[in-house]
């Protein structure tokens, strides 16, 4: 009985000790046609809330830029004062930036957000990272060793 609960707290102290999953943030961005600058939508995937001053270039790993849609190449996206309500986001294309303030609310945090001249940024968790095959292959081998330790020494 002893070596039960023992392989029992050793599947438990596994489970437990695994990384925790967490879920991103994809921040999705709606530009209307804007002082002869195109209208833009592009969408950004964020380990977690942007909470400080971010610089996000086309290709950064981190802050992915999958989808811009304007006519005009994105040199960089500004995303400035997040945690206030007079947080910007501004967008640099190859002929002009383009700057957005004025939002109701500050961007760590879910939900649909648009400000006075019409421009949108929606923050929404995304799915959680799904481990890898070999992290679950060693996880289930591992489960397997205890299961027959326990099994070798009850029948013993």
């Amino acid at each position: 009985m002893r070596l039960k609960s023992a392989v029992l707290t050793a599947i438990s102290a596994l489970v437990l000790s695994a990384p925790m999953l967490s879920a991103t943030e994809i921040y999705t961005y709606n530009a209307p046609t804007f002082s002869g600058l195109p209208a833009t939508e592009f969408t950004l995937t964020e380990p977690g809330f942007i909470t400080s001053n971010e610089d996000i270039f086309p290709g950064n790993a981190a802050l992915d830029i999958i989808k811009p849609t304007s006519g005009n190449t994105i040199a960089e996206i500004e995303i400035l004062d997040p945690g206030s309500t007079s947080a910007e986001i501004v967008v640099d294309y190859s002929n002009g930036s383009s700057v957005e303030s004025n939002w109701a609310e500050n961007f760590e945090q879910n939900g649909d957000f648009t400000n006075q001249s019409g421009f949108k940024l929606d923050i929404q968790q995304g799915a959680s990272p799904v481990p890898e095959p070999s992290s679950l292959i060693l996880f289930g081998t591992g489960i397997l060793g205890l299961a027959g330790m326990a099994r070798r020494k009850f029948l013993a």
